[in-house]
C-alpha cells in the first residue's frame, strides 16, 4: 500500500525512505515525502521547504522570457549616451552588429530558471527522480554561465574573429566536460565539489579579461565593457554562494527558516539579480558596440 503524501519534519525523512533528502539539518521541517508527480505539481501552491526556492525562479523566467520576446526582432536594449568610446575617431564606419549573443544569453537564463523549477518542484519523488533532475538542473546552470561567456566575448573580439572562435570553443569544450563531470555521483552529489567545478568554468573567464587587458589597455573600452558585467554579476553571485554554503541564516536559527529565508532561497534570489544584473551590462557592451564598430 502506498503512503499517503505528507510534509514531515527532518527527522522524519529517514524513517520514511527520503534520507537523500536530508542535505540540510537546520531545515527542520517542510519536508515532501511519498508526492506523486501530480501531488508535486499540486505542492506549487503549498507551503513547504521549497515553495519560494520555485517561485523565485518562475518569477525570474517569466522576466527574462518577456526580455526575450522583446528583443527578438528589435534591438535589445535603447543607446546609453553616457558611454565614451575611446578613440572614436578612428573608425573603419557603424555596423550592424548582430544581436543573436544578446538572444542567446536571455534564452540560457530562461532555461537555466525553467529547469530550476522543474527540478525543485519535482525531485521529492524518490531518488532516482531526483538523480534525473538534479542533471537537468545542472545543465540549466551551465547554459546560464555559457550564455554569460557568449556575448562578452563576441563583443569584445568582434574585430577579431579567429580569438573569438578560440574562446568561444574553449567555453564550449569546458562546458561540456562539466556536464559529464557532474554526472559522477562524487562530484555532481558532493556539495563541495560541485560549487569547485562550476567556480572552475566561471573562473575560465580571467583569461580572456587578461588578453583583452593585455591586447588594448585596463581602462579601454574593450576592457572596461567585459569586467562591468563580470563584478556586477560576481557581488550577488558571491553573496548568494556564500550564504548557500554557509548554510546561513538557518544555521544561526534552526527551523526559523524552514519555509521563508533560508540561504538557498536567498541563493536563488541573488542569481535572479545576479542575471538582472549582467543583462543590463550586456546591453552597454552591445550598444558600444554598434556605435564603434571596428577600429583601424
Amino acid at each position: 500500500m502506498t503512503a499517503p503524501a505528507a510534509v514531515v519534519p527532518y527527522h522524519a525523512l529517514h524513517d520514511n525512505g527520503f534520507a537523500f533528502m536530508a542535505g540540510n539539518e537546520f531545515i527542520r521541517s517542510g519536508y515532501r515525502v511519498h508526492y506523486s508527480s501530480k501531488d508535486c505539481v499540486r505542492s506549487l501552491f503549498q507551503w513547504h521547504n521549497e515553495t519560494w526556492n520555485v517561485w523565485i525562479h518562475i518569477v525570474g523566467s517569466v522576466v527574462f522570457l518577456a526580455l526575450f520576446v522583446t528583443s527578438v526582432g528589435g534591438d535589445p536594449g535603447t543607446p546609453t549616451p553616457h558611454l565614451n568610446a575611446t578613440s572614436a575617431a578612428n573608425l573603419v564606419g557603424v555596423v550592424d552588429v548582430p544581436q543573436w549573443p544578446m538572444i542567446l544569453f536571455l534564452s540560457s537564463i530562461v532555461s537555466c530558471f525553467a529547469l530550476s523549477t522543474t527540478y525543485y518542484l519535482l525531485y521529492v519523488q524518490n531518488d532516482s527522480v531526483a538523480s534525473v533532475y538534479l542533471q537537468m538542473d545542472f545543465a540549466g546552470i551551465i547554459a546560464f554561465i555559457v550564455g554569460c561567456y557568449v556575448p562578452s566575448i563576441y563583443y569584445a573580439f568582434y574585430c577579431d574573429p579567429t580569438c573569438q572562435a578560440a574562446y568561444l570553443g574553449v567555453v564550449g569544450v569546458l562546458a561540456v566536460g562539466l556536464f559529464v563531470a557532474l554526472g559522477v555521483p562524487s562530484i555532481g552529489r558532493n556539495k563541495v565539489m560541485r560549487v569547485k567545478a562550476f567556480l572552475g568554468l566561471i573562473f575560465f573567464a580571467v583569461v580572456p579579461i587578461g588578453h583583452a587587458i593585455f591586447a588594448f589597455g585596463f581602462w579601454d573600452d574593450h576592457v572596461q565593457l567585459m569586467i562591468k558585467p563580470a563584478v556586477t554579476c560576481s557581488v550577488f553571485s558571491f553573496l548568494g554562494l556564500f550564504l548557500y554554503v554557509t548554510r546561513l541564516p538557518e544555521r544561526w536559527y534552526p527551523g526559523k527558516f524552514d519555509v521563508v529565508g533560508s540561504s538557498h532561497q536567498w541563493w536563488h534570489l541573488c542569481v535572479v539579480l545576479a542575471a538582472l544584473a549582467y543583462y543590463t551590462s550586456l546591453l552597454d557592451h552591445y550598444t558600444w558596440r554598434s556605435k564603434v564598430g571596428c577600429r583601424t
